[in-house]
């Protein structure tokens, strides 16, 4: 009887998990106009380059990242 309780759990338990995953969709921002869109923030990679963004606009100026600061234009840092 144990067992089957057992069994019954762990069946109701994949299940579950199973149809969480089914609802979740995830959200890819690709392209600049769709990360102005979100106003996203972060070093986020945008028509095939990583680009830094602040509220969705490309970020210009110091920004802490990785451990060190660097220097960014118009969202494309510099060495």
């Amino acid at each position: 009887m144990k067992r089957l309780k057992l069994s019954l759990l762990a069946l109701v338990a994949v299940i579950s998990a199973t149809a969480f995953a089914i609802k979740s969709t995830a959200i890819h921002a690709d392209t600049v106009a769709t990360i102005q869109k979100q106003h996203k923030s972060g070093y986020l990679n945008a028509d095939g380059q990583w680009l830094w963004f602040e509220n969705g606009q490309r970020y210009t100026g110091f920004r802490h990242y990785m451990g060190t600061y660097y220097w960014f234009i118009n969202g494309v840092r510099q060495d």
